[in-house]
């Protein structure tokens, strides 16, 4: 992990070194000990890198005669690859990363930034060419802002650290806050703030130093994808394969890590599958962790520690409690510089935590579910496209009550079950949050379905099948934009360095590849995980119901949830607030929450995060 961060004076600005000193400051905790800076009055550039970043220790300079400087925030998966890739004078396998990417930048141009692979982000200088290349990787585990007015672009790693620069403007941006509401955390390439941007995933900037504006190139989804015979290897065979590509890519990670490596473990088949390899690849030791809670259904602690167990490998735990709620809620958004409201944030910002009081480097199994298919979303669809809207809406009474059951909300912990059949259409299954109605209340403003990137996407990938269509297309929005960033935002905050093997090269592109009969079989999703995993864990330690890493919102928090309602939610506070334009919708959630409804408890922790988020940004 580290951080990028820089700027280029236009005509109506006039950055300097202590503004790109004050971006480094804020940026500290990437990279506490390792910070590059060049700025010649034009442009400055810097840079942060944990002690495990290949960056940390090397200048900018990118060549000999300083002609191109390079940050670059992040490892690369395929450094051999990209050797191969040049003349054989340039092939030296010690060459420290930046002159790796100057050398591919001066052999392809700015297209040379599709050609790396892994949870990078990078900006090169280039003052003979005079441009500046921003890009970003495709897997999108790394965040890069930027923000463009006629007076100048600066960008960084966070939002915070270009909040720092005068003429940026922290006016809200109206649609973001309608996405936010829907989701959650607001999609890229938008953010909360009108005026600041997230460069998306495998795509790069290209500016011009000499004032002539810049360009976006985006990557289409479609790029690379490879279409496979069904027939061309056995079941068994994929398994081999993924065995293969997964192993090589933790031992290369877990050799160059110190002790004890570190390990995310849930205890379902993700983090499993990644302990039970580091356990056959390195003979360091090793440390397990797991956030757990008080509310039975929504625990993973017992799987974790007899899987630790079983592996003969260290087990910490920390438990959430009832004090953890309002510490979560507030620092949730204060490391994402916006509101951000998933229920996974708290979990992983506690994981963090826990694994940075014992190890400086953490294994984890994010995204998996998205790559290898946990739910097949095909018959979701299908409903959708078939059933009526008044056939649909008949059925939400009957779901409701069914889920209101023990047996159900057992068997299906931290999941709004009838919430897949509500909405207009079938992207809205995927809004966790307030409803496209509710919103028209609250807002007085709605925005079509059909922009935002779910929709986009999955238009995009027409041709595939089905179910790869829509596991790819939720791959690229919710996992993208909101899991990884909230695993990478929570790391960052405790200098903490995250390695996923999932999202390795050879790993993603096996992923990307496999037939749908070996993601789904047989009412299981990931099979071929499965089926990878039984050969390294008996079956009764990870045959079981997936309880989820989401913070519960239920009685352990009750009362703190109650106060913060009473707080921020109040009906003349948000009237003097004047976003809320009905609050009708709000005062309905609450009477239901306290009712006992416990699914309106996430609707409600998006608008208290809003609200915290306003007081904080009201007081900077």
């Amino acid at each position: 992990m580290g951080a990028i961060f820089g700027f280029v004076n236009g005509s109506r600005a006039v950055l300097n070194q202590d503004h790109l000193d004050g971006m480094g400051e804020v940026l500290r905790h990437r990279g506490p000990s390792h910070l590059r800076l060049t700025c010649d009055g034009r442009c400055g550039l810097g840079c942060r890198a944990l002690p495990q970043e290949p960056c940390h220790g090397h200048e900018l300079a990118a060549d000999p005669d300083a002609s191109l400087h390079l940050a670059v925030d992040g490892y690369l998966w395929n450094t051999d690859e990209l050797r191969r890739m040049l003349p054989e004078e340039q092939r030296c396998p010690s060459a420290p990363l930046p002159l790796l990417l100057g050398n591919l930048y001066r052999q392809y141009g700015p297209d040379s930034c599709r050609m790396p692979f892994g949870p990078y982000t990078s900006a090169l200088l280039d003052t003979r060419s005079r441009r500046l290349v921003l890009s970003r990787n495709v897997t999108g585990q790394r965040t890069l802002f930027y923000v463009q007015t006629p007076g100048f672009l600066a960008f960084a790693s966070e939002i915070k650290a270009l909040l720092r620069l005068p003429l940026v403007s922290r006016d809200m941006d109206e649609e973001s806050l309608y996405w936010y509401l829907a989701s959650g955390y607001v999609p890229q390439p938008a953010t909360i703030y009108r005026d600041i941007r997230q460069l998306a995933p495998g795509a790069h900037l290209v500016c011009d130093l000499d004032g002539n504006g810049f360009r976006v190139a985006p990557r289409d989804v479609r790029e690379g994808r490879v279409e496979l015979d069904a027939t061309a290897a056995t079941d068994e065979e994929y398994v081999d394969e993924l065995d293969r590509s997964l192993t090589a890519a933790v031992e290369q990670q877990a050799a160059a890590l110190g002790e004890p490596i570190g390990c995310f473990l849930t205890g379902g088949v993700d983090t499993s599958l990644v302990l039970s390899i580091l356990r056959k690849v390195t003979a360091k030791r090793i440390a397990a962790f797991v956030v757990g809670y008080d509310d039975p259904t929504c625990d993973e602690t017992a799987h974790s520690r007899q899987t630790a167990a079983y592996f003969g490998v260290e087990h910490h735990a920390h438990r959430f409690g009832a004090a953890d709620f309002v510490d979560l809620t507030r620092r949730i958004f204060t490391i994402h510089d916006e509101p951000f409201a998933d229920l996974g944030a708290g979990t992983a910002l506690l994981g963090a935590a826990l694994a940075r009081r014992h190890t400086e480097a953490v294994f984890t199994g994010a995204a998996a579910d998205f790559l290898f298919g946990n739910f097949d979303l095909a018959y979701l669809y299908r409903y959708y496209r078939w059933l009526p809207s008044p056939a649909r809406r008949a059925l939400l009474a009957p779901f409701r009550l069914a889920y209101s059951t023990p047996l159900v909300a057992r068997r299906f912990p931290n999941l709004q079950q009838y919430s897949f059949l509500a909405g207009d259409c079938f992207a809205e299954a995927f809004f966790t949050k307030w409803r496209k109605q509710e919103l028209q209340a609250l807002l007085r403003h709605t925005v079509p379905t059909e922009a935002g990137n779910f929709s986009r996407v999955f238009r995009q990938l027409q041709g595939l099948p089905l179910s790869d269509r829509i596991l790819k297309s939720v791959y690229a929005t919710y996992s993208v934009d909101c899991i990884d960033r909230e695993f990478e935002r929570s790391c960052m905050a405790h200098s903490l360095h995250p390695v996923n093997p999932y999202l390795s090269a050879d790993v993603f592109r096996f992923a990307n590849r496999l037939p749908v009969r070996l993601k789904y079989r047989r009412g299981y999703g990931k099979w071929v995980n499965r089926r990878l995993l039984r050969r390294y864990l008996p079956l009764h330690l990870f045959d079981h119901p997936k309880r989820g890493t989401s913070m519960p919102l239920g009685a352990s928090v009750r009362d703190a949830m109650n106060a913060l309602i009473d707080t921020y939610l109040d009906p003349a506070r948000l009237r003097r607030e004047g976003i809320l334009q009905d609050l009708a919708p709000v005062q309905a959630a609450v009477a239901a929450y306290r009712a006992g409804r416990r699914t309106e408890a996430p609707k409600l922790w998006a608008l208290i995060v809003l609200g915290m988020w306003r007081e904080q940004l009201g007081s900077a």
